[in-house]
């Protein structure tokens, strides 16, 4: 791996399944070897242009290579380099792993789509105080169109989730700040982003199979598919864990270092099934690879998961965008993409995948996304014209 003060990049290569001879062979050999450094150089000028505190980035080429590469700094006090393998916090991005199990769930026959929660969550003595409760499906709640409220910025969470930064939440007091809430809508009837729609998600599969969420997203994906540095994010240390940059114009109002003596100031724990997720860039990116390529569960669940449907204005949505279980999908410059994007203070992720091109992109950021001058949407867009040679 080539690394210097502030950057670094690491390729690895698989062999192609064809036999190229002649001129192709030539052709291949030459343009292979540029990927990598190509996509070390532009991202090192995304960090500058955008003021990034780091930036790193993973590539996955259509025959399977895996190029990474980093820019900036993971430690602006230090001056530590930030490298490919820097570990970040992939917020919302998390919802993917939790989907991923849930639908493996429904095609082992344990759980569907479509029944009313009543069937698992009827005789749960806090049931009743869940807004559109009786009308709730597992597809609406992964499709954000419940009704349900977001936790996250609830009067009463914030204080709670600051006053004691120790504490563990279990998911069932995560859904407790949303009992007795009115519902936003009648449920199906709209699109309003919201984490509790995954921690509920989460509460069933766990009632129901018996096993805890995180240690089955741990046996079911993270294992097999060797995704060796991503973690779920159960506790306030973390080896590898980048610092992240907080900005006080997010609705947190803090400021600095996410690490403060190798420990998180915030809980990530609290996000449960709404993210729950350390990874890398080159992690992340070869996850939107076997996910959208249908190799997390079966094509029928993948027909299910891509089975999208406008946001509107809807809290979290966007002009163009529609949302299907755990997935954005939205047209871009190089045809229909499927993607997350995540935030947890003082980090950024956007995870793409590009069917039409076969290729998927990954970018996380360790600062807030307020204050500079380029998106990581904006940025993987970038890589991705760089990986076409455009």
């Amino acid at each position: 791996m080539a690394h210097t003060q502030q950057a670094g990049l690491q390729a690895q290569p698989r062999p192609l399944k064809l036999r190229l001879t002649g001129l192709a062979l030539a052709f291949a050999l030459l343009l292979a070897p540029l990927h990598p450094q190509n996509i070390q150089a532009r991202l090192a000028e995304l960090q500058a242009e955008a003021g990034f505190p780091g930036i790193t980035a993973g590539v996955v080429l259509p025959d399977g290579r895996l190029i990474t590469a980093a820019a900036g700094w993971a430690d602006l006090d230090h001056k530590a380099a930030l490298t490919p393998d820097s570990r970040m916090l992939a917020g919302s991005t998390g919802k993917t792993f939790c989907a991923a199990v849930i639908l493996q769930a429904v095609d082992e026959g344990k759980l569907d789509l479509d029944s009313n929660l009543d069937r698992w969550l009827g005789k749960e003595p806090w049931f009743d105080r869940l807004p559109n409760a009786h009308e709730l499906t597992l597809r609406l709640l992964m499709g954000h169109r419940s009704g349900l409220n977001d936790y996250v910025f609830d009067k009463d969470f914030r204080p709670a989730f600051t006053a004691d930064i120790g504490r563990n939440w279990s998911a069932l007091e995560l859904a407790g700040f949303t009992f007795d809430k009115k519902a936003l809508f009648p449920a199906g009837t709209s699109f309003a982003y919201a984490d509790a729609n995954f921690v509920i998600a989460g509460l069933v599969f766990e009632i129901v199979t018996g096993r805890k969420l995180f240690s089955e997203v741990e046996r079911r994906v993270l294992k097999p598919r060797k995704l060796e540095h991503t973690v779920t994010s159960e506790s306030r240390i973390d080896k590898d864990l980048a610092p992240g940059w907080l900005n006080p114009r997010t609705p947190f109002k803090l400021e600095g270092s996410t690490l403060r003596d190798g420990r998180l100031i915030l809980n990530a724990q609290a996000e449960y099934a709404g993210g729950g997720i350390i990874s890398t860039a080159g992690d992340l990116a070869r996850w939107a690879t076997l996910l959208w390529q249908g190799k997390a569960f079966s094509e029928a669940m993948l027909k299910e998961m891509l089975d999208a449907k406008p946001t509107g204005t809807g809290r979290g949505g966007g002009k163009d965008a529609q949302y299907g279980l755990a997935v954005q999908i939205q047209p871009s410059e190089f045809g229909t993409t499927y993607s997350h994007a995540g935030w947890f203070p003082g980090y950024q992720t956007e995870m793409v995948y590009f069917p039409e091109e076969k290729i998927a992109v990954s970018v996380q950021v360790n600062g807030d996304p307020v204050g500079y001058k380029r998106s990581p949407r904006y940025c993987v867009n970038e890589l991705l014209r760089v990986a076409l040679a455009r």
